[in-house]
């Protein structure tokens, strides 16, 4: 029936300014739908009922017809109530569940940084770990042949004085140190 679809879609209008915070416009507007719903049953009860021929189950009584009126007005209000609540928790579970993806996707966007970042620190601890192999194998090639040289360099010339064989010893020994510092492989083995 058109009158109570009416009374529906209005209501849940009435609702919705209700629930905005206007709530004389809101209750204006469901008195306004209570009357223009008992305007349109009175035009379909009296008028279009006669037009086709169809004489209405019980004779138009005010009280009795308004009573009517009010019932499926406020049937349909209640419908119109019921819509519009389950509307409105169907809107606020889907803002929850994006505010939730959001949240979510902003947690992992912020474990990737965090990852990536933890990474770079692995890197530069590994670098910096490499260059400090590096410069200590750079201060060690060349602090041991001078240390070597000058530690052999003492012993030759503190042994010459009590045996010169053993001084000797000591310069050959030099001597073949040299050459196997200068000519050694990659690995330092002659």
């Amino acid at each position: 029936n058109i009158c109570q679809i009416y009374a529906f879609y209005i209501s849940l209008y009435s609702y919705k300014l209700i629930d905005r915070k206007k709530w004389i416009l809101g209750v204006m507007c469901l008195c306004a739908s209570f009357i223009g719903c008992w305007i349109l049953r009175y035009i379909y009860w009296q008028y279009l009922l006669a037009l086709i021929d169809i004489v209405p189950f019980t004779p138009y009584k005010f009280p009795v017809f308004t009573r009517i009126v009010i019932r499926a007005f406020v049937v349909f209000s209640i419908y119109a109530l019921g819509y519009f609540f389950a509307q409105r928790s169907i809107q606020k579970q889907k803002q929850l569940r994006l505010a939730e993806k959001q949240q979510a996707e902003t947690e992992n966007a912020k474990l990737e940084i965090e990852n990536k970042n933890l990474r770079l620190q692995d890197e530069k601890t590994q670098l910096q770990n490499e260059k400090i192999k590096l410069e200590y194998n750079f201060l060690k090639a060349q602090i041991n042949p001078h240390f070597l040289y000058n530690t052999l360099n003492f012993f030759y010339s503190k042994t010459l004085m009590h045996s010169e064989e053993a001084a000797d010893g000591i310069a050959k020994l030099t001597d073949i140190m040299r050459y196997a510092l200068q000519t050694g492989g990659a690995d330092g083995k002659v």
